[in-house]
């Protein structure tokens, strides 16, 4: 188990649980049993989300010609308490931008078999693998200069031809 709440039950299923549709049950003392049947796969990409709108859980590095880096939240909670996007900024021409994504069902795919477009546009993805927490990837891509001004924007994560759930960013 990873984590436990009134309404959530996260758990790592283990490496050596094979292929197929499993039957997963969860008790608890003093409550009912609940049982579900899941498909148990080694590639289930999945991206984390901040809200019920899709907007990515990520992270921008803007890095400046002279090598200053500014790290900003592709998100911002307000005073409400409530997640909404927070446009990244892409700097000048000079500067390059890396988002990093955090994801599951990602690892097993390989780097060379990971891509990502956002908005249409090829995104170069320069790493794919453990973030390092259990069932939690990280995946790094490269934010193409020509997307800067595009606004609230589609990407779309995909693992050995397997898409992801579709998230939104802000680009400035």
């Amino acid at each position: 188990l990873i984590f436990v709440s009134p309404s959530q039950v996260t758990f790592q299923v283990p490496a050596s649980v094979a292929a197929g549709t499993a039957k997963v049950t969860v008790t608890a003392p003093g409550s009912t049993q609940t049982a579900s049947n899941v498909v148990i796969a080694p590639i289930a990409p999945a991206l984390f989300t901040v809200n019920g709108s899709g907007l990515v859980a990520a992270y921008a590095v803007r890095v400046s010609s002279s090598g200053t880096q500014t790290v900003e939240p592709a998100y911002t909670l307000n005073a409400q308490g409530s997640y909404s996007v927070a446009p990244i900024n892409m700097g000048s021409a000079t500067d390059k931008v890396y988002l990093t994504l955090y994801a599951t069902g990602v690892q097993a795919a390989g780097l060379a078999n990971v891509t990502v477009t956002v908005n249409g546009v090829s995104a170069p993805v320069l790493y794919a693998g453990n973030a390092g927490y259990a069932g939690v990837d990280q995946v790094n891509v490269q934010l193409p200069a020509s997307l800067a001004g595009s606004g609230t924007v589609a990407l779309q994560l995909t693992a050995s031809g397997i898409p992801a759930n579709t998230v939104q960013i802000a680009i400035q």
